[in-house]
């Protein structure tokens, strides 16, 4: 497979939200995600994270006794687009699996307007 740079897609309606949240973190909070975040997009969500469901994947960083968490999803089958669609802290598999039902709606009506030519 031909290395490919992946990307966010900032156009999403969640990616400002992401950013609040984000911004919100502490310092080093801030510093263990952003280093997750960086390695996601050079390796690609089929690395290093877990497939919660079709074109999802959780993303995890830990600071200081907190475990940050975050659901992706390729914004386009084939395409090296992410959104950023569910994310918090500390949570437990039953939080995440029901997260990845709400991300994986999110997805599919992103891939509807992206696809309709609404993006």
């Amino acid at each position: 497979m031909p290395y490919r740079r992946w990307r966010w897609v900032e156009d999403c309606d969640t990616w400002n939200a992401f950013l609040a949240w984000r911004d919100t973190r502490s310092f080093a909070g801030r510093v263990q995600l952003q280093a997750g975040l960086k390695t996601l997009l050079k390796s690609g969500p089929e690395h290093d994270t877990r497939r919660v469901g079709d074109g999802l994947y959780s993303v995890y960083a830990a600071s200081g006794g907190t475990l940050y968490w975050l659901i992706v999803g390729v914004a386009q089958p084939g395409e090296s687009r992410l959104l950023p669609l569910a994310w918090g802290t500390n949570a437990t598999d039953a939080v995440i699996a029901e997260e990845a039902k709400l991300a994986a709606d999110k997805l599919r009506a992103w891939q509807k307007r992206d696809i309709g030519g609404g993006r």
